[in-house]
């Protein structure tokens, strides 16, 4: 990390289950912390470069999250997280650099494999109830479509249902 400083993070029950991302002199930094009671997902930031930094709980007392990504692209931030128990994929996100942020419920129940933001185009691509699904938003995470691109066969694998490509 760039800077002089650095804040340490705690264990978290996770292992090592931690994600960062960099743009210009912002330092975006997640990490789920699960206690075996109750869940917490922490964000740290900085603005300059990493010589200072604040610390923010986006969500707690939920069940414990898997899956956690953060993307971010000028002052875009993502976040996306499943929640056990099939709470579902959910995206937090930010369009002023981690200074505020809102939670949204993607779809339900579902688990994540990847997300990738650039400038309003967000896409994620999960799977849930024998289905693999690719999520797109095209206007900086306001609205979601939702496509089941593939199904799992009664020979435990995978079709494709069908695809719309999704481009940057």
């Amino acid at each position: 990390i760039i800077g002089t400083s650095h804040e340490e993070l705690p264990e978290n029950g996770y292992g090592n289950q931690r994600w960062m991302t960099v743009s210009g002199n912002y330092i975006h930094i997640l990490f789920p912390d699960f206690n075996g009671y109750e869940s917490e997902l922490n964000y740290i930031r900085s603005i300059d470069g990493g010589n200072t930094f604040t610390t923010t709980t986006l969500r707690s007392g939920d069940a414990p999250y898997y899956s956690p990504h953060i993307e971010c692209d000028g002052q875009t931030v993502a976040i996306s997280i499943t929640v056990y128990n099939n709470n579902g994929l959910r995206v937090i996100s930010s369009l002023d650099g981690g200074e505020t942020f809102n939670d949204t419920l993607i779809v339900q129940p579902q688990r994540l494999v990847d997300l990738k933001v650039q400038g309003n185009n967000w896409a994620l691509l999960g799977y849930g109830d024998g289905k693999i699904y690719h999520t797109t938003s095209s206007d900086g995470g306001k609205n979601y479509t939702t496509q089941n691109i593939a199904r799992k066969a009664a020979d435990d694998n995978y079709y494709a249902d069908f695809w719309t490509p999704f481009s940057y």
